[in-house]
């Protein structure tokens, strides 16, 4: 006789399986592993409005920081001795450049990608530029009316009311621009240049047009600062020599 559903043995019948461990350490990964949606909602995201104001503020930054740039080139500027030594110096480079005979050295920079190399070229003076005779000759010759002239006679001319000997405690200006611009405009124009070319071919290496032109643009400013502090200058002046008590005169039958 047979039976309409064979038994199942007791090793094929299915164990009940056992509820899985769960560690401290997986619970913290549980936990983490997915974000509330309410967290999520709160986050805030970048708006346009935002993004504007960052702009605006960093826009009204950029403009603050060009104005004071702006007005710190301008004070500095606003000076006739500084537009002086600014006139000088571009004389003075482009005399170095005229007179020393550059070498160059070139360094080749490899890229990254394979299509050749860069190359990068360095000017440099030769030792030997700085033992010659004609380089330091025509330096001093250049110095001498834009630089010597002018400092040494607008050191000890001035017509400014603070030189003024008056009052009991002078304030002694070191150098009078307005002097110093007009004795180097004179000093351009009656350098005897063209009697040193006979010794030394080229020694005008500015030229005559570029250094009197240098040299008005000087006086144009220095006089232009001088209308300028005038009015301010002498209420200073009297001011001191009023404050100031006259100097006493000794005579013989004291």
């Amino acid at each position: 006789m047979m039976l309409k559903n064979v038994p199942i043995s007791p090793s094929e019948e299915e164990t009940p399986s056992a509820p899985p461990v769960v560690t401290p350490l997986m619970e913290r990964s549980v936990l983490f592993t997915s974000t509330p949606r309410s967290i999520l909602r709160n986050i805030p995201k970048p708006s346009l409005e935002l993004a504007d104001t960052t702009f605006k503020t960093l826009q009204a930054g950029a403009k603050q920081h060009a104005r004071v740039y702006l007005l710190a080139s301008r004070s500095a500027l606003s000076n006739s001795f500084h537009i002086s030594l600014v006139t000088a110096l571009f004389e003075l480079l482009f005399v170095l450049y005229r007179v020393i005979p550059w070498d160059f050295l070139q360094i080749h920079i490899p890229r990254i990608v394979d299509t050749g190399d860069w190359q990068l070229t360095i000017p440099y003076p030769p030792l030997a530029t700085f033992q010659s005779f004609v380089f330091w000759s025509v330096l001093l010759h250049w110095s001498i009316p834009t630089l010597i002239i002018p400092a040494l006679l607008g050191s000890l001319i001035s017509f400014h009311p603070a030189n003024a000997t008056s009052a009991r405690v002078p304030r002694v200006l070191p150098l009078d621009p307005l002097t110093a611009s007009i004795s180097r405009l004179a000093a351009q124009y009656g350098y005897p240049y063209k009697a040193l070319d006979a010794a030394i071919t080229g020694i005008d290496v500015v030229g005559p047009q570029w250094r009197i032109l240098n040299a008005a643009v000087g006086v144009a400013f220095a006089f232009a600062e001088a209308i300028f502090i005038a009015p301010s200058a002498f209420a200073e002046s009297r001011a001191r020599q009023r404050g100031g008590t006259p100097r006493r005169t000794v005579t013989v039958e004291e």
